[in-house]
């Protein structure tokens, strides 16, 4: 099969135009700006922050431009013209609170790939070897058209020996699954969401399994994690780990390796800045629709560390809408993310879901939804307390009230809310 993983990969490259790799970065971000005014909304954003139809450095277009948000982009695409018979779309996981589509062309799906796989290269991941993932699907087309795109795309994933994994179903007999094909396979790359390679890593070393052929590399997502957790998976899967940060909407845009200290942003892809603090994203790949000056929602810190060919982001923090401040010790505030809440708790299985109250953006109180008859309250009060302190640091527990209920509040949709006003 890896006859044919090449053929296709140099396929798909042959689609992307090679002429393109020599453009300058202002010439890429003026191609898809140009592209981008064929649509009402930029032209609606031109016209009233006078901008011209092209730009002169890289540096006007910062300066100049303004950012754009997922809500405006919802907007936008209700009235959009040009995207009324369109019938190709990809859809994001909804982690920001909605799933968010937006239109995407044949030749556009062909450099997001050439964009994966030579971002990857960078760590020696070779675009053939076969992929292991433990993912989701966001590919969606109208309804008539979808059983044909899942048969073209089984029958693509044999010919490139690409194995998919679903993570939403997260149980033994899927992880039994995966295992087997991995021990089958000679040589392979793993790639899966942070959270879901952990709880295979844990299935692993509970029930004394045995990764027999170990993964060339492991990719896992950007989701705000702990470096701790990265090296426990480093550990049971004896492999390398490194960390992809991106957009479904722009690809991936940063790779980090486990032992290092910073993401790095390929520039031949992505022009990227920070403004306030957090991660915006334009794309230099073509696009039927370009993103420019996008905001990801995510916070981080920068090094300041440039270099020609990439950027260093030093930390990623995660969304917005999911840190809080909390008190520590000295009586000082600090920021964490909702993550390390849940990375705290879920090494306890008593634990079927968790709410924050904040007060002022302050972490006030914090709702753990358990059985109370099967469990010791004083003792489990302490050991969530000793966890929590592992992964938050310095939090002051006087400023903080755990409480237990057998079951948490839950809005209309039967969803629970993580974050709760007082």
């Amino acid at each position: 099969m890896k006859y044919f993983g090449n053929l296709v990969h140099k396929i798909r490259s042959s689609k992307c135009s090679k002429e393109y790799f020599s453009y300058s970065r202002l010439e890429k971000l003026n191609r898809n700006w140009i592209q981008a005014q064929n649509f009402n909304f930029y032209q609606d954003i031109k016209k009233k922050h006078k901008l011209p139809i092209r730009f002169n450095s890289l540096a006007q277009f910062v300066n100049n431009f303004p950012v754009i948000t997922k809500s405006m982009l919802v907007e936008a695409f209700e009235s959009e013209s040009l995207l009324k018979n369109q019938k190709s779309w990809i859809y994001t996981s909804g982690s920001t609170g909605r799933s968010f589509g937006f239109p995407i062309q044949k030749k556009c799906k062909y450099y997001l790939y050439l964009q994966a796989s030579l971002a990857r290269q960078v760590f020696d991941i070779n675009p053939i070897n076969p992929y292991i993932q433990l993912w989701g699907n966001s590919f969606k087309t109208n309804k008539n058209n979808f059983n044909f795109q899942k048969v073209k795309r089984k029958i693509m994933d044999i010919i490139v020996s690409n194995y998919r994994f679903d993570s939403y179903h997260l149980n033994s007999q899927n992880f039994e699954n995966i295992l087997k094909k991995m021990n089958s396979l000679d040589e392979y790359i793993f790639y899966s969401y942070t959270s879901a390679a952990y709880l295979f890593a844990k299935y692993i070393e509970k029930n004394g399994k045995s990764v027999i052929s170990k993964p060339n590399q492991i990719i896992l997502s950007s989701e705000h994690t702990t470096q701790k957790d990265i090296n426990y998976i480093s550990d049971v899967f004896d492999s390398n780990v490194i960390t992809e940060y991106g957009l479904v909407e722009t690809g991936p845009v940063a790779f980090k390796n486990f032992n290092s200290n910073a993401y790095i942003v390929d520039k031949r892809f992505s022009l990227v800045n920070i403004i306030n603090g957090e991660i915006v994203i334009t794309n230099l790949l073509p696009r039927f629709f370009p993103f420019m000056n996008y905001s990801s929602n995510d916070l981080c810190s920068n090094d300041n560390l440039n270099s020609k060919d990439v950027l260093h982001i030093s930390n990623i923090k995660g969304r917005k809408s999911e840190i809080f401040e909390y008190i520590k010790n000295d009586g000082n505030f600090d920021k964490a993310h909702s993550e390390l809440i849940s990375h705290s708790l879920k090494y306890f299985s008593e634990i079927e879901g968790f709410q924050c109250t904040t007060k002022s953006g302050v972490l006030t109180k914090l709702i753990l939804q358990t059985d109370l008859e099967k469990i010791n309250l004083k003792e489990f009060r302490s050991k969530v307390y000793q966890s929590l302190l592992n992964h938050v640091s310095d939090i002051n527990f006087e400023n903080l009230t755990l409480e237990f209920t057998p079951q948490l509040v839950r809005n209309k949709s039967g969803k629970v809310k993580v974050f709760i006003k007082d």
